[in-house]
C-alpha cells in the first residue's frame, strides 16, 4: 500500500478531516498540503538514511515512546502535543534543522498560513514516518505453516504442525 493510500484510509478515512479540525484549516487544503508534504518528507528521509544507518531505527524508537499502536489510528494522538513534538524532532533529524525543513515545506505549500504550516508540517512528519514504519513492519512480516515429520508417530499421525510468525521486533 502506498503512503498516500495509507493516509487516506487512516482513522476510517477521516485523518485529513481530523487534522484539519485540529489545525484550523479546511479538509481539502489539509489533504492537498499533506499529500505534498508527506512524500517529500519520506524522500528526504530516504536520502538522509543513506548516510545514517541508525536514522530509521532512531525515528521508530522515538515514535514508539509513549504511544500504544500507531499514531495514525487515534484521532487525538496524531494532532496531540506529543506527536507535534515528535514531528518537530523528525523534521530536525531529517533536514538538519526545523528551519531547514520549513523552508522546504513552504516551497511545497506556500498557500497555507505560516502559523498553521508549522503545526501541519510536524503532524505530516509524524504521520509520514508512522506510515513508513507500518509499511516496513508489514513488509517484513512472515507467516508460514510447516509440517515436520516425527521420528515416532504421535496419537494422530506421523507429522507435527508448526505455525511460525515473524516480523520486526516491537511491531504489532
Amino acid at each position: 500500500m502506498t503512503l498516500t493510500a495509507m493516509l487516506a484510509q487512516a482513522q476510517g478515512g477521516r485523518l485529513f478531516a481530523q487534522v484539519a479540525d485540529a489545525i484550523g484549516l479546511d479538509e481539502a487544503t489539509t489533504r492537498a498540503a499533506m499529500m505534498e508534504i508527506c512524500p517529500a518528507i519520506i524522500s528526504e528521509l530516504k536520502a538522509a538514511a543513506e548516510g545514517d544507518d541508525s536514522l530509521l531505527e532512531t525515528l521508530a524508537r522515538h515514535l514508539a515512546e509513549g504511544n500504544e499502536g500507531s499514531v495514525l489510528d487515534d484521532p487525538g494522538v496524531l494532532t496531540g502535543a506529543e506527536s507535534i513534538k515528535d514531528g518537530n524532532a523528525i523534521l530536525a533529524a531529517i533536514y538538519g534543522s526545523k528551519a531547514g525543513a520549513m523552508e522546504d515545506v513552504k516551497t511545497l505549500v506556500g498557500s497555507v498560513p505560516a502559523a498553521k504550516l508549522s503545526k501541519l508540517a510536524a503532524v505530516s512528519a509524524t504521520a509520514a514516518v508512522s506510515a513508513l514504519m507500518q509499511q516496513l513492519a508489514l513488509a517484513s512480516g512472515r507467516f508460514e505453516v510447516v509440517l515436520l515429520p516425527l521420528v515416532e508417530g504421535a496419537a494422530c499421525g506421523l507429522e507435527q504442525v508448526e505455525f511460525r510468525v515473524g516480523g520486526l521486533a516491537g511491531a504489532e
